[in-house]
């Protein structure tokens, strides 16, 4: 990613109409919650760094405008990934504000507090002249030297073009190939987009977009051996997945030797590395990368 990542997806959110992203420190006094509004690092969205066993609790402050039909916060929970629509604090005011509490915790076998993927953030859902995008606005943790640096990112997840194919939103799965084995995504969409406003499609139309969208794709070029090609890299977890070979591996931040205080990759980024391991994730076994270097 380039030096400046965190100021460059911020400029590119606010042009899709979100007005403002704010990360607050909230400190409870005996006269109640005290809200401390904190700057973040143009280039990597850092925040601040404290020893890795005081409790924290942040908000996430996003603000859109009164009129958004096209631009929805929401939740993401769960395994089955049940998408919930945030409601604003601010009904009566020139703008929406929503909030998404964080607060850092202890995990099993680990022996700090952090903040944790599937609490550490929320969601903007784009679906404006039939495109759709899922950005990702977190707080993640990052343990380095003995301390808690926290950060406030914001990344692009997903996006595809939208049509009416046989009466329900479709994005084709080589723009987006979550999408099919996202049931409450697709039901999400058939709520919120009017079909009538996205180009319907005959089947004959959608294998033509498919074969269209397979030729646009990006080849992952065969590596050698100890090298490898990121698929991509999601901030708030700290997690991504690169081509091996004939194989994908996960890739966790802590594997990735890098002086930056936010260790991250991106997609279609070379890397090399020392060792593939087996790991576990989600009560599966998978591979994992170790010693990466970009």
């Amino acid at each position: 990613m380039s030096a400046s990542f965190f100021s460059e997806a911020l400029s590119e959110i606010r042009k899709k109409g979100v007005l403002n992203i704010l990360a607050v420190l909230v400190n409870q006094s005996g006269k109640g919650p005290e809200y401390q509004l904190i700057q973040p690092d143009q280039n990597d969205g850092f925040l601040f760094s404290i020893n890795p066993w005081t409790p924290l609790e942040f908000s996430i402050l996003i603000d859109l405008p009164v009129k958004h039909n096209d631009i929805q916060v929401v939740t993401v929970c769960g395994r089955d990934k049940t998408i919930v629509s945030k409601q604003s604090i601010t009904p009566d005011k020139h703008y929406r504000r929503f909030v998404k509490r964080v607060r850092n915790r202890a995990t099993e076998n680990v022996p700090y507090l952090s903040t944790k993927h599937e609490g550490n953030n929320t969601r903007i859902i784009f679906t404006a002249n039939g495109q759709f995008e899922m950005w990702e606005v977190a707080i993640p943790t990052r343990i380095l030297n003995g301390q808690a640096h926290f950060f406030l990112t914001v990344q692009k997840l997903y996006e595809g073009r939208m049509y009416n194919y046989e009466g329900k939103v479709y994005i084709p799965e080589t723009q987006y190939a979550g999408y099919q084995n996202w049931p409450n995504l697709q039901e999400y969409l058939g709520k919120a987009v009017p079909l009538n406003q996205l180009e319907e499609i005959d089947s004959d139309q959608m294998l033509e977009i498919l074969v269209s969208s397979e030729d646009q794709l990006e080849e992952i070029p065969a590596v050698e051996d100890n090298a490898g090609v990121v698929k991509y890299f999601c901030l708030a977890s700290g997690l991504g997945l690169a081509a091996v070979n004939v194989n994908n591996a996960m890739i966790h931040w802590s594997q990735i030797l890098s002086p930056e205080r936010l260790a991250c990759l991106e997609k279609g980024q070379p890397i090399r590395f020392d060792r593939i391991v087996l790991g576990t994730k989600d009560a599966e076994t998978v591979l994992f990368l170790k010693g990466v270097e970009k």
